[in-house]
This record gives C-alpha cells, sequence and structure tokens, in this order.
C-alpha cells in the first residue's frame, strides 16, 4: 500500500511539474508587418493593427516563441535586422499572412535583406527576398539572407524553408588590392558565417528557391566546426559563383538539391557543391547541370582542401563545362580519405583537365572512386580523367565510355581495377588490373535530365558489365537507382545494379584498346 501510494505521489508531481514547466513559457505572439497601410505606431499584434517599416520590426522586443509576419502581396524596401534571440525549441519565427502572393522583402542594395547578426533561434520562411543594385559599381558585397556570428561560442537553431530569392547582385569588379578570383564568396543568396573561434550548430537550410544570385548560392561558414548542418531539397538556378558550400562542417549533409547553371560570371574558382576543410560530409541525390567556364574548377562536386571522409553519392552531373568531380588539396597538407560512388556524369565535357580532374594543385590521398558511370559525347577527344597532382586514387568497377571521338584517361599515381572502357585511351603508371574494353550495353545513355529520368544508364541483357565488378567492404548497400547491393555478390560496373533488362536500343560505342590490363 505504501509504495503505491508513493507512486502515485509522484506521478502526481510528475505532472504538477510538467504543468508549472508548460506554465512559464508564455504563449507565442504575432506580430504584424503591412508595408504598404500599417502605422508604426499601431500594436503590430493583430492583421487590423499592422506595423509599417522594417525599421520598426527590426527594434521589436521579441521572444522565444514569437512570430513576425509580413502581409502577402504587398513590398518592403530595407533591411530587417533584429537583435533578439529565440531558442532551439522556441525559435522566433519570420513568415506570412494573409491571401495572395509571398511578401518581398527587398534590400534595395543593402548589404542583405535580411541581416541575423550574433542571435540564435531564428525560422524565416515563405518570403520573397530581392536585393538588386547596380553591378557596375567596384567592391560592392550584396546578399538576400546573411547570418553573422561574431560573438557567440556556438549560434544554434537556424531553419530558412520555403523562399523564394531572386535577384542578388553584388558587383562585378573587385576593389583594388583584392584577390579577384576570391572576390564576392562573401555574398549571394544564403549566407552564414562565424568567427575564426565561432561556429553554428542545428541548421537547416531547405526547399528555397534561388535565381539569378551573384556571386554564391547556399554557404555555411563555420569558423569552427558546424554541426547538425542539413541543405536539402532546395532549387537553385543562374548562379554566378558556387552553388552550394560547406567550410568547417562535422557530419554535414547536402542533398536533394538541383543546381542548374553556375559559374556563370566567368570567374574560374567555382564549383557546383562542394566541402572545405570538413570531415564526415555527405552529398546525395543531387543534380548540377550547365556549369560554365570550366578551365580551372567548374565541376559539379569538389573534394577541396583539408577534407576528410566526405562521401558524394547517387549524384547526377551533365552538361557541366568543367566536369564532373575535382580533387585539390591545399598545397602542403594532407587530407582525403573520401568515397565517390555509385554516380552519373552524362555529357560533361571533356577538357585538359579531364571529366575527373586532380590539376594542379594539392593531392588527396586514399580516394575511393568506384560503382560510377561516366559518359560523354564530347567530340574534342581530350581527357576523361586526368590526375597531375600525385593524388592517390583507388578506381574500381567504374564505366568510362566516349560516344564520339576517343577520349582520354591520364593517371600515374594510383589503383586501376576491374574497370570498363568504351572508345578511350589510357596512360598509366601503376598497378592495373582486370581492365576490359567494350560496349557496356546501356539501355539509351544521353536522355537524363533529372534523377528519375536517368534509366538509360541501366545495363541491357548481355552488357559485359554485368557482375563483372569487385566486391568492395561497405559499399554503401543501394546503388544510383535504388537497388540493393550485395556485401559478397560481384557487383555489376558502373552506377547500375540490377539485373540485365530487356534490349531496347541504345548507342553502340566503338571501342578502341588501350585501357586494358
Amino acid at each position: 500500500m505504501v509504495a503505491c501510494l508513493l507512486a502515485g505521489l509522484a506521478a502526481s508531481t510528475a505532472g504538477l511539474t510538467a504543468d508549472a514547466s508548460a506554465a512559464k513559457a508564455p504563449a507565442g505572439r504575432t506580430f504584424h508587418v503591412d508595408c504598404a497601410k500599417g502605422k508604426d505606431g499601431a500594436s503590430g499584434t493583430s492583421a487590423a493593427r499592422p506595423w509599417r517599416t522594417l525599421a520598426k520590426a527590426s527594434r521589436a522586443a521579441l521572444r522565444p516563441g514569437d512570430s513576425l509576419v509580413f502581409k502577402r502581396s504587398t513590398r518592403c524596401r530595407g533591411v530587417l535586422e533584429p537583435h533578439r534571440s529565440g531558442t532551439k525549441t522556441r525559435p522566433i519565427v519570420v513568415g506570412a499572412y494573409g491571401k495572395g502572393s509571398r511578401p518581398e522583402l527587398n534590400g534595395a542594395g543593402a548589404r542583405a535583406a535580411i541581416v541575423l547578426r550574433d542571435v540564435q533561434g531564428w525560422t524565416i520562411r515563405g518570403l520573397a527576398i530581392r536585393n538588386p543594385g547596380p553591378v557596375a559599381e567596384i567592391g560592392v558585397l550584396r546578399s538576400a539572407i546573411q547570418i553573422e556570428n561574431d560573438h557567440l561560442a556556438v549560434a544554434s537553431g537556424f531553419t530558412i524553408e520555403d523562399n523564394v530569392i531572386t535577384d542578388v547582385a553584388t558587383s562585378k569588379v573587385a576593389p583594388a588590392g583584392t584577390n579577384a578570383i576570391n572576390y564576392g564568396k562573401d555574398s549571394g543568396g544564403i549566407l552564414l558565417k562565424a568567427a575564426a573561434d565561432k561556429g553554428f550548430a542545428d541548421v537547416l537550410i531547405a526547399r528555397n528557391r534561388l535565381t539569378d544570385v551573384a556571386r554564391e548560392g547556399i554557404v555555411v561558414r563555420g569558423g569552427t566546426l558546424t554541426r547538425r548542418l542539413v541543405i536539402r531539397d532546395n532549387a537553385l538556378k543562374r548562379i554566378q559563383g558556387d552553388g552550394v558550400v560547406v567550410v568547417r562542417a562535422s557530419k554535414a549533409l547536402v542533398e536533394r538539391n538541383v543546381l542548374d547553371g553556375f559559374n556563370t560570371r566567368g570567374i574560374v574558382s567555382n564549383a557546383g557543391m562542394w566541402a572545405y576543410h570538413s570531415t564526415d560530409v555527405t552529398f546525395q541525390f543531387n543534380v548540377v547541370s550547365h556549369g560554365a567556364n570550366g578551365d580551372l574548377d567548374g565541376t559539379a562536386y569538389d573534394i577541396d582542401g583539408g577534407n576528410e571522409r566526405l562521401v558524394f553519392q547517387y549524384n547526377l552531373s551533365r552538361e557541366n563545362a568543367g566536369g564532373f568531380l575535382m580533387m585539390c588539396g591545399d598545397q602542403g597538407t594532407q587530407s582525403g580519405h573520401s568515397i565517390v560512388r555509385y554516380n552519373v556524369s552524362q555529357d560533361d565535357a571533356l577538357s585538359e583537365q579531364g571529366v575527373v580532374r586532380a590539376p594542379p594543385c594539392g593531392n588527396e590521398q586514399d580516394i575511393q572512386i568506384y560503382n560510377n558511370t561516366i559518359v560523354t559525347s564530347d567530340p574534342s577527344g581530350k581527357y576523361l580523367l586526368r590526375n597531375v597532382n600525385g593524388s592517390s586514387l583507388v578506381v574500381r568497377n567504374n564505366l568510362f565510355v566516349s560516344t564520339a571521338q576517343p577520349a582520354l584517361v591520364e593517371d600515374s599515381w594510383s589503383i586501376w581495377d576491374t574497370n570498363l572502357f568504351a572508345n578511350v585511351r589510357c596512360t598509366f603508371g601503376l598497378q592495373v588490373s582486370h581492365g576490359m574494353v567494350g560496349d557496356p550495353r546501356f539501355v539509351a545513355p544521353g536522355k537524363a535530365t533529372s534523377l528519375t529520368t536517368a534509366g538509360g544508364y541501366r545495363l541491357r541483357q548481355g552488357s559485359p558489365a554485368l557482375a563483372a565488378g569487385t566486391v568492395i567492404a561497405g559499399n554503401g548497400g543501394r546503388d544510383f537507382f535504388g537497388n540493393k547491393v550485395s556485401p559478397t555478390a560481384r557487383p555489376n560496373l558502373g552506377a547500375y545494379q540490377g539485373p540485365g533488362v530487356t534490349p531496347a536500343g541504345g548507342a553502340q560505342p566503338v571501342t578502341a584498346p588501350g585501357c586494358a590490363s
């Protein structure tokens, strides 16, 4: 009986504690802004009494759980720069109310349209954001959303979702004495940056649309390692510099993003999606296309300096002037141990650097490149893969195909094992084994425009690539198409791991000798 009474008392006390805790957290308030008809002298607490200006909204004494909402079908000019913080569980939410189109926040040429500086616990959703300005100016940087952490050890709890960002115009000319190649990398669509000894945590950037943005698309740049970062389901188009960049992050996830057009300004050092000085970052189910100006960078994906254990898997790269993949470490430092698997590269441009390239920069160590399908119709006869920086690669179970003039492969530092080449001429310097020359017998190559339209890279019955690969430990468990990959059975070569499909046409590349062992 005593035990029952004590149990009942404990349950009762627990309930009272929970109720008391809930009572301590005040209900979130909602403040309204109508930049067409509001009044800054109003209370702002109802749609009938909205504020008028971004200046008033920026001064609001917001607290965790509050919302700041803008009337739909209105436009606000200026800068939203609030100075209060929410929490991870009770963020301050910026959103919209009423009927009509998204409310527009127009920075009108300011440094950024929305600025969050040394605060945390914010959600920004449902807005249209622009920041135009004259591009002929010298050294003027602009962003749509800019979050800065200069004084908090870790700024956490940011969600940026379902926004439409257009027309962000950083000026084209770098100021005197500035490195012109890197000028503008502190500008763009969504930019998070921290001081050298500061960082971010619990960041979600999702379902945003960015179009005609200079210079960067989405960048998260921690001073220390950013943790619990997810960038997913964003659509980016006509980005003048880099598409998605992660700097100093740990265990970040970049997935299901679509980037169509990047590096369009003509400055060479931009890539589609990449990481720098980061560890255990995964890039998967992304599509990158139509990157321009591929003389130096310009690749869809990039294993850059100071990274450890990156994974690029289940991605599509197509029609990029710089190619599919770059491996370029910092000079004098060791980095690598990354994996590139089950990706499809379609019609990326051949070049002197290569569709897969290790150009003149620091080398990368122990890069595992396996079960990728790399196909090009570029008639230039230049490089499909070229390694000139001494990166150590292990290249297995891939398909390298040129459907026009014979393409080239050159690598004197890596291990090549069980790859199939069609219309490719090779120069190797180290171990090469079990290479094959032949037609992989694709169903219908050259037609992929998305992850769901890449079925032409499945293998037809009778393909020499079926069950011809080397078993790889820790192989990821699935292929580009969602088929399971056995841990013990011999895999197919390339990104498709299902059975041979009924013949359905497809290109018949002419095979050239020079790549088999």
